[in-house]
């Protein structure tokens, strides 16, 4: 069956609604689901990648706790909230007591989440001025550079120094980075640090699977990912690289940028990643390459605003 017929399927028959809202889930999310240990007793794949997808006979879904549909339940004035969800949204968490740099990334959080991002931890500024990749201020900040040019370099209509207008649109395309330990630990020493990250998986895991991103997590950083990735795979958490990304100080940020770019397109189905680097080149730069059928609009960007069927019809041609 294909994507969009088992989608139908799954709300004709109600056998499962997606517990952050209540709504059954669309077609682009089938694969993702299909892929997660969660849903085995509903979904049947052919491989590891599920190439080919089929639902179980007789499926049951073996989440544990489904939501019921929006219409029953209740809004802030105590009616029925009947307003459709098609997005996951995010409930503000309470900002009080928590640290600067907390606050600042609560005013990013975005109002549903596609992609969500793992740095290391907030960085310590020693004796200068704090910095953070969410802070308005852009000085030497190599996560926020390597994240802003992975993402929009290559557009001509935003401006990736004027940080604070591109942290915005990183929150309104669904994008939103957490630390695996809250506490900043760049200056201490390579040993404790490793520590520090490995205490800091059990919550980075049971974080990421509450917040279930809707297309994965990218680690931003190459020791957190060598220590926390098992864990995340093993808990059903979709890490959308299985190799570690280095961090983007200046020597390396093109390979960051490069990676972490491979690492979005991977929510495609294979078979089209295929097709748009035989129309687009087979050279890395393809997923930030202006396509003038679509307006100028380039993989990355689609892949970002959840418009696969644009790149499927471009790919067709």
């Amino acid at each position: 069956m294909d994507c969009d017929a088992i989608a139908a399927e799954i709300a004709r028959r109600d056998l499962f609604r997606r517990p952050s809202d209540g709504a059954h889930p669309p077609s682009d999310q089938i694969r993702l689901r299909a892929r997660k240990p969660e849903y085995r007793g509903l979904f049947e794949c052919s491989d590891i990648a599920c190439t080919w997808i089929r639902l179980r006979p007789g499926s049951a879904c073996a989440e544990p706790a489904l939501r019921p549909p929006r219409s029953a339940v209740a809004n802030e004035d105590g009616g029925a909230d009947t307003a459709p969800a098609t997005r996951r949204r995010m409930s503000p968490a309470s900002t009080g007591g928590v640290s600067w740099y907390e606050r600042l990334r609560e005013q990013h959080r975005p109002p549903w989440l596609r992609l969500l991002l793992i740095g290391e931890s907030p960085p310590d500024p020693g004796t200068g001025p704090r910095r953070f990749f969410y802070a308005p201020e852009l000085p030497y900040d190599n996560l926020y550079r390597g994240v802003a040019q992975a993402l929009y370099g290559a557009r001509e209509d935003i401006d990736t120094t004027d940080k604070p207008e591109t942290l915005k649109r990183m929150s309104a395309d669904g994008l939103w980075l957490i630390d695996a330990v809250e506490q900043p630990i760049n200056k201490r020493t390579a040993a404790t640090r490793a520590q520090a990250i490995r205490a800091g998986v059990p919550r980075l895991v049971q974080r990421c699977r509450e917040l279930d991103p809707e297309l994965g997590v990218i680690v931003c950083h190459g020791k957190v990912h060598e220590a926390a990735a098992s864990s995340l795979y093993a808990d059903g958490v979709r890490v959308l690289h299985a190799e570690p990304l280095p961090f983007p100080l200046g020597n390396w940020r093109a390979r960051f940028v490069e990676g972490f770019r491979r690492a979005l397109v991977t929510t495609l189905l294979d078979e089209l990643q295929v097709r748009l680097r035989s129309a687009l080149g087979d050279d890395a730069g393809w997923p930030a390459r202006p396509i003038e059928a679509l307006d100028g609009r380039n993989v990355i960007e689609l892949v970002l605003t959840g418009d696969q069927r644009r790149l499927e019809r471009f790919a067709a041609r």
